[in-house]
């Protein structure tokens, strides 16, 4: 690994400044990433999940192509730590290098090593480095002394981004849908039903591919780059890196610097030749100089016979700290535990107040404010629903009937809004399904798929989808479609309809 040719700046970082650089690189190095990760990793992720989607496993198929990720993060981990040294591959060289990035561990890293939450940041240590087994154990433990937490948050974050990129691209289609629709909840409740067909699996899949393309790429760049920052702060790769600038410059010197430096060298050497030839005076040898002798002297020198004048304000009479009493630690042990014990009863206290509150709520909720019970038919059934009349009184005996006829006399948008206005009447009176005069078609529909029957809500949408587009849109649907309706609301609402309608003509009477 040769550190003079990294393109970042190798420092100690914080771990979060490490995991900004890992985006960094993705954001710098994002065309032989991109290459990459769309010539080998995508198709690898669509063979991972189609055979089970043709044999009519496909929740099987979206949970291999979730587990086999190790195996596709290693060939980002490859792109960009050869990027990182000034040698970013291309995707036939990473195709080369393929079979020995997923063969190697690769049982280990789809066992043992699947569920760890940190794995983006211990994947270097077996790709890289090359350790196996025990040695890679201690290195691994070396390492998470600091940033595993870290690496734990970051895998948290980049999978809530990939939920959110799937919630938003599914969002995106249902904006894009030209007729009204509940996207979620039809396609929750096929899923759940287990009535969801290969088109909706497969766009589920290509929802979580999408999501996947564009977030995993960051998520192994960021670990990588905590890796190399721990790796920094444990050998000192910064220290290293500028050891090893400081002997290139001093190694590699100039043409004029060695010039002079030959220049300076034959001076010394003839000036020292005169010296020695020179004849010296003999002196006496005294005697030796005793350490004390030498250190009196040196003591005696200028240099430490220096003096400095301070000049600092000061009270007349200090403030004296009254020391603490010998039981004050003592009493605050005791008086500890008792204020813990009273904040237990305090908040006991408010638990059973809040539990008072709510049983008294809740035994006078079927009492007035004015005083005496409310009365035992319950709350006052709305007259109309978003400016549409759903009193029973309003509505024929033969309610398919009489919009049918109304269909045949060209009063197309009168027939749906009987048709529909009928529903809610029998829904709210016979049913007892809860609606408020303000709600629109959307909350409407979505109660009558809460508390009415599978048959009835399926009937209940057809004709909600119908009315809509003939009251908003001014489209009317064909003949047979009406048709269709009167007789699906003969069959949902018809026999209970009439007999709600003639309990609320006795009631009236």
């Amino acid at each position: 690994m040769d550190l003079e040719r990294v393109a970042a700046v190798i420092r100690p970082r914080s771990p979060w400044e490490a995991i900004d650089l890992g985006f960094g690189m993705v954001r710098a190095w994002w065309r032989p990433l991109g290459a990459a990760w769309l010539a080998i990793v995508a198709p690898a992720w669509w063979l991972a999940f189609l055979p089970f989607l043709l044999f009519g496993r496909p929740g099987l198929g979206l949970f291999a192509a979730w587990w086999l990720r190790p195996v596709f993060d290693r060939v980002p981990l490859f792109v960009v730590s050869r990027a990182l040294f000034g040698d970013a591959p291309s995707p036939r060289q990473v195709l080369a290098a393929l079979p020995r990035l997923w063969l190697r561990d690769l049982w280990a890293g789809l066992l043992a090593q699947r569920l760890d939450t940190a794995r983006s940041f211990d994947l270097p240590v077996g790709q890289l480095e090359g350790l196996r087994g025990t040695a890679r154990r201690q290195r691994i433990a070396l390492l998470r002394r600091e940033g595993r937490t870290h690496a734990v948050w970051l895998t948290a974050g980049c999978s809530l981004l990939e939920m959110a990129a799937v919630a938003a691209l599914l969002q995106l289609l249902w904006m894009l849908t030209p007729q009204p629709s509940n996207l979620y909840s039809d396609a929750v409740r096929a899923f759940f039903d287990g009535e969801a067909g290969r088109g909706l699996w497969l766009a589920a899949a290509a929802l979580s591919w999408a999501a996947f393309l564009l977030v995993e790429p960051f998520y192994v760049a960021a670990g990588f780059s905590l890796y190399l920052s721990r790796r920094t702060r444990l050998e000192g790769w910064d220290v290293e890196i500028a050891f090893r600038r400081l002997a290139g410059r001093l190694t590699a010197p100039r043409e004029g610097e060695r010039r002079t430096r030959v220049r300076t060298a034959v001076s010394i050497l003839l000036l020292g030749t005169a010296l020695t030839s020179l004849p010296v005076p003999a002196r006496a040898a005294g005697p030796p100089e005793t350490p004390a002798h030498a250190i009196h002297e040196i003591l005696a020198g200028r240099e430490l016979r220096t003096r400095e004048t301070v000049t600092r304000w000061q009270l007349r009479h200090p403030l004296q700290r009254r020391p603490r009493p010998p039981q004050a630690s003592a009493r605050w042990r005791l008086a500890l535990p008792a204020a813990l014990l009273r904040a237990i009863a305090y908040a006991l206290g408010a638990a059973l107040i809040a539990l008072l509150a709510l049983l008294l709520v809740r035994g006078l909720r079927g009492w007035s404010w004015r005083g005496g019970r409310r009365d035992a038919a319950g709350p006052r059934l709305p007259d109309a629903v978003f400016g549409l009349d759903v009193r029973p009184e309003s509505l024929p005996a033969d309610v398919p009937g009489a919009a049918w006829a109304a269909w045949q006399r060209g009063e197309g948008t009168a027939a749906l809004a009987l048709l529909y206005r009928g529903a809610l009447a029998g829904l709210i009176r016979r049913d007892g399904l809860e609606i408020e005069p303000s709600w629109t078609e959307g909350d409407c529909l979505a109660a009558v798929r809460r508390g009415a029957g599978r048959e009835r809500a399926d009937c209940f949408a057809r004709l909600t989808a119908a009315w809509q587009s003939a009251a908003y849109a001014h489209r009317l649907p064909a003949g047979e479609e009406v048709e269709r309706l009167c007789a699906g609301w003969r069959r949902s609402f018809g026999a209970a309809g009439a007999a709600g309608a003639a309990g609320e003509a006795g009631v009236a009477a």
